[in-house]
């Protein structure tokens, strides 16, 4: 093994870039975690790390610093292909280069690469630098001004999250050698000032390659027992936690280790150990404990059945797995730590009801990791939101949908005075060209709605309808306009004597409030249940389809006045 100095100097700050050399083959197999001669050398790698679908690492020559490569392979089915060289990196006009990290950023979508970089073999300065990938190609890379100083900066790693940059630095404050400083992205992309890790973290030796493991804790290496290991430490949380803790065997040994990347359940260690090509190689190992998430579905009543399945996606909504959940109500799944993942509920007798929850799994090398997430299926399940729509969908006073047949409708009764002749009738509003405009929304509003109620319809499993699902429930919620009715002011249409809806009005019964947003909702009830019986599927269950009328007054929500006017439609199940 070789002085432990010579491997900070020539390994942790820079590297001298020049022509790229091939290196003497390595003949180590993948034995004792090396991850084997494919990708190790007899030069030093180092400062590997996983960007969406790929591996990266670096090589240099220790005794011969011009020899520097960037590789990537990459992972297929979770098996890394032969290794490339990677020759677009923006390195153009650096004499002295350090190592790199690619990220996406999560406000903007931008793949991003930090570096560090002097612009002088002379000058040993590093500063950190970003490029942007833009159209195929890097952008010219920009010193990250904020980061930087008159001192040392180097080895900057991001956090998955985009909200944290580390990188080492032997500013004035440091507690000797290199120290570890972080940095808090802005809202505008920008970072502050970066601080100390503190003393909780930083010795009077050297902190070298910090790297995540999550979004709060990093790994790290110090050579404050003489060696380099690795350290894990709760960087955000430091008033909770005992200081760093030295990971175990085999991630450290009685030789180097010069940095790790965690991925899912595995870390990977650079380590001058044996087996190896000759300095420093890439070591595979298993890092953390198996994660099991226990998934409970808990319906309101213990008689609905919870038949469907759970799908499960990463953070990005890409699908990874689904598995049918019966009537035990309960399933365990295994996933893998240092991960975000999306877990949804599907049930076969509400299909329109499709809960989700988002799960962080921690890693722990030590134990079994157990997380919980419950779905609660509630009698009503969903809504349907006309608030996209964004105009009344009533004319102010009036109780029928402002369709454009109920517009016309309700302009005829004023043209032969059935309307707006008498006091009693004056709250109704005489509606002028404006509402034309609105009827177009409201009818396709209507239409959607429609729409959706069908598709629920004709997605319900037929075995849903028997003993334990009466059917589906379609409540109707109406409101009424933001003012108050005259004390005269009458229901001056039919007789309503509605048993299905229980609903009994006589013509001539004093308006206020409460009536007209019931009204509202009775006749958006009818409204829908006649164009819904265009559909067989709803002809042929709709004894099991109960459908209800709520009348809420006034909307007290932080609506404009106008958009007040309207109904709401709550879609669920009921039982026999």
């Amino acid at each position: 093994m070789f002085n432990s100095l010579t491997i900070y100097i020539a390994f942790s700050t820079f590297i001298v870039l020049a022509s790229c050399s091939s290196p003497k083959i390595c003949t180590v197999d993948t034995t004792d975690g090396n991850i084997g001669a494919t990708f190790n050398s007899s030069m030093h790698e180092f400062s590997p790390f996983i960007f969406e679908g790929n591996f990266y690492y670096h090589r240099i020559d220790p005794h011969n610093a011009e020899l520097f490569q960037i590789n990537k392979a990459q992972i297929i089915d979770g098996v890394l292909s032969e290794p490339v060289l990677v020759s677009d990196f923006p390195n153009e006009g650096f004499e002295i280069l350090g190592s790199h990290f690619i990220s996406r950023n999560p406000k903007t979508g931008d793949i991003e690469l930090f570096f560090s970089a002097s612009i002088s073999n002379k000058n040993y300065n590093s500063e950190l630098f970003k490029s942007t990938y833009v159209k195929g190609k890097w952008s010219r890379p920009s010193a990250i001004s904020e980061l930087n100083t008159v001192h040392f900066e180097s080895m900057p790693f991001v956090s998955e999250n985009g909200d944290y940059l580390v990188f080492v630095s032997d500013r004035p404050d440091s507690y000797g050698g290199l120290d570890i400083y972080i940095s808090t992205r802005n809202d505008d992309g920008s970072w502050s000032t970066p601080r100390n890790a503190g003393a909780m973290i930083n010795s009077e030796a050297n902190e070298i390659n910090p790297t995540f493991q999550n979004s709060e804790k990093i790994i790290f290496a110090s050579n404050r027992d003489g060696y380099f290991n690795l350290y894990g430490a709760d960087l955000l949380n430091q008033m909770n936690s005992t200081g760093p803790t030295m990971l175990k065997s085999p991630m450290n040994s009685l030789d180097n280790e010069f940095g790790a990347f965690v991925h899912e359940d595995m870390i990977y260690v650079v380590s001058d150990r044996l087996p190896s090509c000759g300095n420093g190689d890439i070591f595979l190992f298993k890092y953390c404990g198996p994660v099991i998430l226990d998934v409970e579905i808990k319906p309101e009543s213990a008689a609905f059945p919870t038949d469907g399945f759970v799908r499960l996606l990463d953070k990005d909504r890409n699908f990874i797995m689904s598995e049918a959940i019966e009537s035990s109500k309960a399933l365990k799944l295994e996933i893998f730590p240092n991960k975000q993942y999306i877990i949804q509920y599907f049930n076969k007798c509400i299909p329109q009801y499709i809960p989700e929850q988002r799960i962080i799994a921690p890693c722990s090398d030590s134990s079994i990791v157990r997380l919980r997430a419950q779905f609660v299926i509630p009698r009503t399940s969903t809504e349907f939101d006309f608030g996209q729509y964004d105009v009344p969908f009533f004319v102010t006073g009036y109780y029928h949908p402002n369709t454009i047949e109920n517009l016309e409708m309700l302009r005829k009764k004023f043209a032969n005075k059935s309307l707006g002749k008498n006091d009693s009738t004056k709250y109704i509003e005489n509606p002028g060209e404006i509402y034309d405009g609105y009827a177009i929304v409201v009818d396709n509003a209507l239409d959607d709605a429609i729409d959706f109620i069908n598709n629920i319809l004709n997605s319900i499993d037929d075995e849903c309808a028997q003993q334990n699902v009466g059917g589906l429930s379609i409540k109707i919620i109406g409101f009424a306009d933001p003012r108050p009715l005259s004390p005269i002011a009458t229901y001056v249409e039919s007789d309503i004597d509605d048993e299905e809806y229980e609903l009994q009005i006589e013509r001539g019964t004093q308006m206020d409030n409460e009536l007209l947003s019931k009204l509202r909702a009775y006749y958006t009830a009818k409204y829908l249940d006649d164009k819904l019986s265009d559909n067989p599927k709803y002809n042929e269950i709709r004894s099991n389809i109960n459908w209800g009328i709520e009348g809420r007054g006034i909307d007290t929500t932080d609506l404009a006045n106008e958009l007040k006017r309207r109904v709401s439609i709550e879609i669920g199940v009921f039982e026999n």
